[in-house]
């Protein structure tokens, strides 16, 4: 990606990893907070649906963080502001 990085990551995001503990598939994943960085959050789409009787929304969103090598695919994210 080519363009000026001044002022583009402007919202702060927290990194969540999966915390460490049982391998018993059943169990709820728990996340733990991994670092908190700046980023540049833009909406891509939003739709809305029914879902049990009850209107649901989606956001999808394009997240755009620096480098970092210990952020990898099976993390989440946590928008602070957006």
């Amino acid at each position: 990606m080519s363009f000026r990085m001044t002022g583009y990551l402007k919202n702060r995001v927290t990194v969540l990893k999966p915390a460490s503990g049982s391998e018993n598939p059943f169990d709820k994943v728990t996340y733990e907070p991994l670092c908190t960085v700046w980023a540049s959050v833009q909406p891509q789409r939003g739709k809305e649906y029914y879902d049990s009787q009850r209107i649901a929304n989606q956001l999808n969103v394009k997240i755009v963080i620096r480098y970092r090598n210990d952020v990898t695919e099976g993390m989440q994210v946590e928008c602070i502001r957006m």
